[in-house]
């Protein structure tokens, strides 16, 4: 699934595909996002209503079919190899209205809406059942930037969408994201003016260069069984 969990392609598909929730960068809150609220019906039920007026890249709307196509094909165990690690207990996605799904879990999970922000990014279901074969190479989302290209091991292309529904608008039109294994050549590009941006550079190689610091830790997190 797009290789999700590497952090080249996460910064690709946060920037094409969206998700129901997301995390507020600045309060660390649970925002919605193609969801506007949520609420727990049932022990073992939450109802998402999902923001109207959306509309996919290549133009499919955004509404209750949509989001348990996705939610159906995430929950998959084979299928959803990066996303079900995140949000396990899905059992079922079940249509109320055209803007109004239920999320049915295996056991009651106070935190729910909570686990839509991470690696659940929603994508065409049209798209994906005409185009299978190229899933795991394109992208077709609602978020501020739509895909254009990607060569293996080179570049990605992604360019913004000037209808895009959020906020804020992109305010830069064209984003190419290119890899360099190396991290001295990533650091050389930046300083000749090749590159705007170079990511995992070390210490001694962010010298004549605004970088900025990630401070390392021997625990990166803890995930309780509960």
């Amino acid at each position: 699934d797009h290789a999700v969990s590497q952090p080249a392609a996460r910064a690709v598909m946060v920037s094409v595909r969206e998700s129901l929730t997301e995390m507020d960068p600045k309060t660390f809150k649970l925002v919605g996002l193609l969801a506007e609220s949520w609420e727990q019906t049932k022990p073992d039920t939450w109802r998402f209503k999902l923001t109207k007026g959306i509309k996919f890249h290549n133009g499919e709307a955004w509404n209750a079919d949509a989001a348990i196509a996705n939610i159906t094909r995430l929950s998959d165990k084979v299928i959803g190899q990066t996303s079900v690690p995140q949000n396990s207990l899905v059992k079922q996605a079940v249509k109320v209205d055209d803007l109004t799904i239920d999320v049915i879990t295996t056991q009651p999970d106070p935190i729910q809406p909570l686990r839509y922000a991470i690696k659940w990014e929603m994508e065409a279901p049209n798209w994906m059942k005409e185009n299978p074969e190229l899933i795991p190479i394109q992208a077709v989302g609602t978020g501020p930037y739509k895909f254009q290209e990607w060569v293996k091991g080179q570049y990605v292309k992604i360019t913004a969408d000037e209808t895009y529904w959020g906020t804020p608008k992109p305010t830069i039109k064209d984003v190419v994201l290119v890899s360099r294994a190396e991290a001295a050549t990533r650091a050389a590009g930046v300083k000749t003016g090749e590159f705007d941006i170079g990511s995992s550079l070390t210490p001694e190689l962010c010298k004549g260069i605004k970088c900025i610091p990630i401070t390392p830790s021997d625990t990166v997190f803890i995930r309780p069984n509960t």
